[in-house]
């Protein structure tokens, strides 16, 4: 092998176990310095939990514009829907109990123009099991703990009237999966094993960061997506001026529905990578870069990196995954 293949394989794998201790630290962070309300913490200007709304449905009044929703959800199941509601609703199910104790219960908060919701384990429970000291043995150690609660079955759905515009939404978990359909705002998403859909989102910017669990992404319209994923498959489907995926052992499958996409971002260790694009578009340059991966072009007899006059931008890394480019 390539001295320089061999350094690539070594650089990859630390960026796989950074990535990995990351975006555990990441959401553990989140809990135990929980975001800021008007410069202080949200644990700091509550002392008391019961200062909290707590309940398992609320609506809210039409004096509160929404503007930005923050969710922390440790595990179970995070849906955003859009419905025939003229305000923006929150509900939590239990899929094994029909009566929840009220340490179960969810915990919100409106703080001008954002809504923040949490999980009771994830704002309560996660900071006194740390107790403010952080250790990989501890990270581990809590989300073993945490599959075996009871709100793993615990369900939110936030439900949002139909054309209705947020600024952003944010949702952080563990292993909780995400479903966001019909939104219009930015979206950003963050999971250690959750699996993630979306569908018909419309947005400036869509990032979604996962280590095990698959995303699978349908996008109406986004000026920019990032995705990122470490073993989990990544799919995307739908409309972007630009797109990046990062891999490491995955696969990732991405198909464009507009021919005016300008640049195209894909990297991988050895996950093989697809890429679809209409058969309308007028050209594209590829920087392919890799050891032992091989290269299809449908678009050229030979699989020449070059075809038409070169307007989209498309660049692939990868080590030992196969890149593949079709043609709708």
């Amino acid at each position: 092998m390539k001295k320089s293949a061999l350094n690539r394989i070594i650089i990859w794998s630390i960026v796989s176990a950074v990535l990995i201790l990351l975006l555990i630290l990441g959401v553990i962070y989140s809990k135990n310095i929980p975001v800021k309300i008007n410069g202080d913490t949200i644990r700091n200007k509550h002392n008391n939990l019961s200062d909290f709304n707590r309940s398992t449905n609320a609506k809210l009044t039409d004096d509160i514009n929404i503007n930005a929703i923050n969710v922390g959800w440790i595990s179970g199941n995070v849906e955003f829907v859009t419905g025939d509601t003229d305000n923006i609703t929150i509900n939590q199910s239990f899929g094994n109990t029909s009566t929840p104790d009220t340490d179960d219960t969810m915990l919100w908060y409106v703080d001008d123009d954002k809504l923040y919701i949490y999980s009771n384990d994830y704002e309560n429970d996660f900071a006194e099991y740390f107790d403010n000291n952080v250790s990989i043995s501890s990270i581990f150690s809590y989300i073993s703990k945490s599959f075996n609660k009871r709100n793993h079955d615990s369900t939110l759905t936030v439900s949002i009237p139909e054309n209705y515009i947020l600024g952003n939404a944010k949702i952080d978990t563990v292993s909780a999966n995400v479903s966001v359909s019909n939104l219009k705002s930015d979206l950003t998403i963050n999971t250690v094993s959750g699996i993630i859909t979306t569908d018909n989102i419309n947005a400036d910017d869509v990032t979604i960061n996962d280590v095990s669990g698959n995303i699978d992404i349908n996008i109406e319209n986004a000026a920019q997506v990032n995705l990122n994923n470490v073993s989990g498959n990544t799919y995307f489907v739908g409309c972007t001026d630009e797109i990046e995926i990062s891999t490491v052992s995955g696969k990732s499958d991405c198909n464009i529905n507009n021919s005016e996409i300008s640049d195209i971002r894909i990297n991988s260790i050895s996950g093989n990578n697809t890429l679809t694009l209409p058969k309308d578009i007028t050209g594209f340059y590829i920087d392919y870069s890799t050891t032992s991966g091989k290269l299809s072009n449908n678009f050229s007899n030979n699989n020449t990196y070059s075809y038409g006059d070169e307007y989209i931008n498309i660049s692939c890394d990868t080590v030992s995954g196969n890149f593949d480019i079709l043609k709708k």
